[in-house]
């Protein structure tokens, strides 16, 4: 398990970019291990503050720094993926949260929750 604390830094890619690369892979003649991935780390609180900022919603943070620290940064190095299959990422961090916050907006507003995908507590 990860305990991630302000200081680290993670590594995310967008939900279709990854399907993207995973069907350019699937489709080609590579073979072996291929990283994918955005290469850009963020920290824990940058991803906050574009979040907060597309909500418009300010929270409190809270942190428990008596937890292990754990890694510092975790980032993919995406050499082979260009080379072999001409791929990078589309999708910035803010333009796959944004999406993504929209998504989530758009299914609490017309009630799209069937299978209780989100939950207010």
């Amino acid at each position: 398990m990860l305990s991630v604390t302000p200081r680290n830094r993670i590594e995310n890619i967008i939900f279709n970019d990854c399907v993207d690369a995973t069907l350019k892979l699937f489709h080609s003649d590579s073979h072996g291990p291929i990283n994918i991935g955005s290469e850009v780390q963020v920290s824990i609180n940058e991803m906050i503050d574009i979040i907060e900022e597309i909500a418009n919603y300010k929270i409190e943070r809270i942190y428990n720094t008596n937890m292990p620290v754990g890694v510092r940064g975790l980032s993919s190095n995406n050499d082979k993926i260009k080379r072999e299959l001409s791929w990078e990422p589309t999708f910035t961090l803010r333009s796959g949260l944004e999406i993504t916050y929209k998504w989530i907006e758009d299914m609490l507003k017309s009630k799209k929750n069937d299978y209780v995908i989100f939950t207010k507590s």
